[in-house]
């Protein structure tokens, strides 16, 4: 099964809050995520044969705030007259995030700083006495966001910092560390958000697909980091099944850097999981034919929420497990149709066939204000 490259908006669950109503409202209010500095940022995978300077084409799922990517205006022209740093700094708290556990000791740590798809430094450093990792110095030739990388109860537990160029030149951020476990938790979905949207073929080719960007919301309610399951070699803390028909896989936050790869029709993604909530992002292609395409989704866990959003032109020819509802919010205002199920046992397979897809045109739009934040390309994963 083939990966590639896109763009993703990270965004926060509540957003989607506004999209899918109250019921999406009530879910997240126990499955908001926790405040990380990926959040306000923009991820973009890399393509294997890509310079690092190329930037990928945009893509932006139907109904998401459109993005500045390139042509608009640059980090320097929004902060003309600032004094721009020629060095940065990054402080991150570390405390201990399971109840009654042990203090946090001289835990050894990775902060890898990631620009365009490469780690352009890698710092090998440790928790010092009073819980805190401290670097200096940090080169800002090129925007890049910290990944902080802590290995405590002999598993990696990751956080990524907010963007950081010569504009934004230090940052500070909490990190709780948990103890481990291999006992797996009660962990649900609150909120599982799918965008589809007709892209052109890559390869330049006459082909269209669906492109469905899917964006699962996850809650853990223990206080432990989960290792995940033992499967064959290694161990999984997610696995979602793919369609038959899908490919050109693509990861996004909470995949790419964790190392998620497809393995035998699934998304697997290998790191802890580490209490609370959490979002992870990944999108693949399904080939459309005579203008119609037909696509299943299996419940990796409980789903409080299934939601998935498509383009009002298109015709829903039938669904199995799936009721139509009316959009709310920003996808109202963009005309989209809300396709939902409430509920999902874990293991649970919904499907749609949808008629009239056909690739638009792209719009010519004003370059919107940029939210003080950089790309972040992670490296594409491998896969077996």
């Amino acid at each position: 099964m083939k990966t590639t490259t896109s763009m993703f908006r990270i965004r926060q669950l509540a957003a989607a809050s506004a999209a899918t109503g109250f019921m999406a409202t009530a879910v997240l209010a126990q499955h908001v995520p926790g405040v990380h500095g990926s959040l306000d940022a923009i991820t973009v995978l890399p393509t294997a044969t890509a310079p690092a300077a190329t930037q990928p084409t945009t893509v932006i799922p139907a109904g998401h705030p459109q993005l500045n990517a390139g042509g608009g205006q640059s980090i320097s022209s929004l902060h003309e007259g600032m004094a721009a740093a020629k060095t940065g700094a990054v402080r991150v708290i570390v405390s201990q995030g399971t109840k009654d556990g042990p203090a946090i000791g001289r835990d050894s740590a990775r902060v890898e700083l990631l620009s365009k798809g490469v780690v352009i430094k890698t710092y090998l450093t440790q928790v010092d006495e009073k819980g805190v990792i401290e670097l200096h110095d940090l080169p800002l030739d090129v925007p890049f966001q910290p990944v902080v990388t802590i290995i405590h109860g002999g598993a990696e537990q990751q956080r990524v910092g907010a963007a950081m160029h010569k504009y934004q030149p230090a940052i500070e951020f909490d990190m709780p560390v948990f103890e481990t476990t291999d006992v797996k938790p009660g962990w649900t979905i609150g909120l599982r958000d799918v965008e589809a949207q007709a892209v052109p073929s890559e390869s330049g080719g006459s082909e269209t697909y669906v492109r469905l960007t899917d964006m699962i919301g996850v809650f853990n309610p223990s206080d432990h980091a989960w290792t995940g399951e033992q499967v064959g070699d290694g161990r999984q803390t997610l696995a979602v099944a793919l369609p038959a028909n899908a490919g050109n896989v693509q990861f996004g936050p909470g995949m790419a850097e964790a190392g998620a790869k497809v393995v035998d029709g699934q998304v697997v993604r290998g790191k802890t999981m580490l209490p609370g909530s959490a979002e992870y992002m990944f999108a693949y292609d399904v080939l459309v034919k005579d203008g119609k395409a037909t696509v299943s989704f299996t419940s990796p866990a409980d789903t409080t929420l299934f939601a998935l959003y498509v383009p009002g032109d298109w015709k829903i020819i039938n669904t199995t497990g799936l009721e139509i509802a009316a959009a709310g919010g920003a996808h109202a205002a963009g005309k989209a149709q809300l396709i939902k199920a409430r509920s999902l046992k874990a293991g649970s397979v919904v499907s749609i066939e949808l008629g009239g897809i056909t690739v638009l045109a792209a719009a010519t739009r004003p370059a919107e204000t940029v939210d003080h934040t950089t790309d972040l390309h992670l490296p594409q994963p491998p896969q077996k």
